[in-house]
């Protein structure tokens, strides 16, 4: 049974982890709100109407208080297939919530391999919902406890 939505490729188009060599991991706390700033993108093919591309670019990442222990930057773009088993407008909608989770997914995979290789513990970024930011349809910035 095929999903509504297939992943049929992604890239990582920037890809930016530095250790913050001023982070105090005894300052550190789990209750610190992580803040982001997350810019969700979508593509329409021009002649195949179930053929999309997402991408979701994060450039500022930051906690509320105090310093994280990595600077990060990307920006990963994905293309999807799409059945029509929906309404124009909902497709899109569909397609811009579930293709920058399953981007973001991979986005949280990765820097939490890269940053384990790094100087601080690992870091996982924050889990986020993806629908509230695509229906203001505008770059936010996002708060998760971590």
């Amino acid at each position: 049974m095929n999903a509504p939505l297939q992943l049929e490729r992604y890239v990582f188009t920037k890809l930016e982890i530095e250790a913050n060599p001023d982070y105090v991991p005894q300052e550190a706390s789990s209750d610190n709100p992580i803040k982001l700033r997350l810019d969700i993108g979508l593509g329409e093919h021009q002649e195949d109407s179930t053929k999309y591309q997402v991408s979701i670019s994060i450039d500022e990442l930051r906690a509320e208080k105090g310093s994280l222990p990595y600077r990060i930057a990307l920006q990963v773009v994905g293309q999807f297939s799409a059945a029509q088993n929906f309404k124009p407008d909902d497709l899109k909608k569909v397609v811009q919530v579930n293709g920058a989770s399953m981007l973001y997914s991979a986005a949280r995979e990765l820097v939490l391999l890269v940053t384990s290789r790094g100087p601080w513990s690992a870091f996982q970024l924050p889990t986020i919902s993806f629908y509230q930011a695509v229906t203001e349809a505008a770059p936010q910035e996002k708060s998760s406890t971590q």
